[in-house]
């Protein structure tokens, strides 16, 4: 059977635990106020003073004729400011004692937020580190995102005005007006070179290979492209990125692997 737990009240003529030490340290003032009085009485009975209902009497002691009451209310003021400074110093140690628990319960609080809030830093950069890199492939869409992207490129470079139709280069112009039947696999075999060269799950096997698997040296020798040309062409690939709105940092990647590739795919242009 559950069992009703009663807040324990506190006994009649006790108080919550919060004022138990103001309340003893008042009692123990009171009772040093009284020992102090006692003392006092003594010490003016020892001297010939007594205490009649609320006055002090002086008396004659023989030997030591009158005493002074100035000097006997001197003493009790000093007796007095005595007891108000110790009762000062005792009420300003147990604040400062209050007030040194309160900061180390702030400080330890502080540090367990702290160590909470590393502990969680901590458990994202673990997160981080185990969650492996999306390849380029995968950001930029896969198969079907590359292959608009090959699509819409080759045709831009076939309209280019300078490695197009209407290049000075007759090799590019001859290609690209004679040999459009040729643009279908054409563009097959670059996508499938995008999908290779940014880590996707498609192998690329030129048809003139080069010195690498990716190598485009061979495939390119006889168009005799410049590296001016090179380069118009880098740029159309751009634009289309820049059309198909695919990130900067995807952006730059493309072009920096397309890039790595200029020697071998301007190789037949520098033997001429």
């Amino acid at each position: 059977m559950a069992s009703r737990i009663r807040r324990q009240e506190p006994a009649r003529g006790e108080l919550p635990d919060q004022r138990q030490p103001e309340i003893l340290l008042l009692r123990q003032s009171a009772a040093e106020a009284g020992e102090r009085n006692r003392i006092l009485t003594a010490g003016m009975r020892s001297i010939g003073i007594i205490r009649t209902g609320g006055s002090l009497i002086p008396q004659t002691t023989p030997g030591l004729g009158k005493v002074d009451m100035s000097d006997v209310e001197a003493a009790r003021q000093a007796a007095a400011c005595s007891g108000l400074t110790r009762r000062k110093s005792e009420m300003k140690t147990a604040v400062s004692t209050s007030l040194t628990r309160r900061s180390v319960v702030a400080g330890l609080a502080m540090t367990a937020a702290s160590t909470a809030v590393l502990a969680t830093d901590n458990a994202h950069a673990q997160a981080k580190q185990t969650t492996p890199e999306k390849s380029l492939y995968e950001r930029l869409g896969g198969v079907f995102a590359i292959a608009a992207v090959v699509d819409h490129f080759s045709d831009a470079v076939v309209k280019n005005p300078i490695v197009g139709q209407k290049s000075k280069n007759p090799q590019l112009r001859k290609w690209h007006t004679k040999n459009l039947g040729r643009l279908p696999g054409l563009k097959f075999m670059r996508t499938l070179w995008v999908c290779d060269v940014s880590g996707g799950p498609f192998k690329f096997v030129a048809t003139k290979p080069g010195t690498t698997p990716l190598g485009l040296e061979e495939a390119h020798r006889d168009l005799r492209i410049s590296p001016a040309e090179f380069d118009e062409v880098a740029a159309e690939l751009g634009r289309t990125l820049d059309h198909l709105k695919v990130p900067k940092p995807e952006k730059a990647e493309v072009l920096a692997a397309f890039a790595a590739h200029k020697d071998e795919v301007t190789a037949g242009y520098k033997r001429a």
